[in-house]
């Protein structure tokens, strides 16, 4: 499976990235194919010369993380994909997933 992250603005810190939703690959592919995505090696920092965020912050991006058994033709690289057409809340719609506790 593939995991589905929500992240927000700022250098990397306690309170920067979602907790992970793991999401079966072909759900995934199904949702997220007409999508462009961006390739990063490592978890991809956004705005990260600012200050720190606080918790209470929204999350602005949609980061999956996808295991190497996983890869395919839309998520071709063990690795971590930036969704930059994609908000958090249209993600979670799509993917069926529940709302943040």
């Amino acid at each position: 499976m593939a995991e589905v992250f929500w992240v927000k603005d700022g250098p990397p810190g306690n309170h920067r990235m979602s907790r992970a939703h793991h999401v079966p690959m072909d759900r995934l592919v199904e949702a997220l194919v007409p999508y462009a995505k961006k390739y990063h090696d490592t978890p991809p920092t956004f705005n990260g010369d600012g200050a720190a965020k606080s918790s209470a912050d929204g999350y602005r991006y949609v980061v999956v993380k996808v295991p190497d058994e996983e890869v395919n033709t839309t998520f071709p690289d063990e690795g971590y994909y930036h969704v930059p057409e994609l908000e958090p809340e249209e993600c979670r719609r799509l993917l069926h997933l529940p709302e943040e506790p």
